[in-house]
């Protein structure tokens, strides 16, 4: 827990440093931590711009935490071409 709190600290300070959101993001995955997850994948899939697997990510989580609304705002927010959201599987 130590280190979650650092890392979201680092977050806090360079809130676009997509690396440190990814770290985050597995990480609270892993401990079972859905909410916090699914905050960070949003986070990087915002911070690293058109990168459709972050957002693939986001996107997942947040429908696994049975947040669809949330999921539908993700795939239909327009910053990713249709062609690449279909590849992924991301049309809603």
């Amino acid at each position: 827990d130590e280190a979650l709190r650092a890392l979201a600290g680092a977050a806090d300070v360079d809130p676009d440093a997509a690396w440190i959101h990814r770290w985050l993001a597995i990480a609270h995955e892993q401990l079972g931590r859905t909410k916090p997850a699914c905050a960070h994948w949003v986070a990087l899939a915002e911070a690293d711009g058109p990168d459709t697997r972050h957002v693939a990510e986001a996107i997942a989580c947040e429908r696994a935490a049975q947040r669809s609304s949330a999921a539908d705002r993700l795939s239909g927010c327009g910053r990713w071409s249709p062609r690449r959201m279909t590849t992924y599987g991301l049309t809603t």
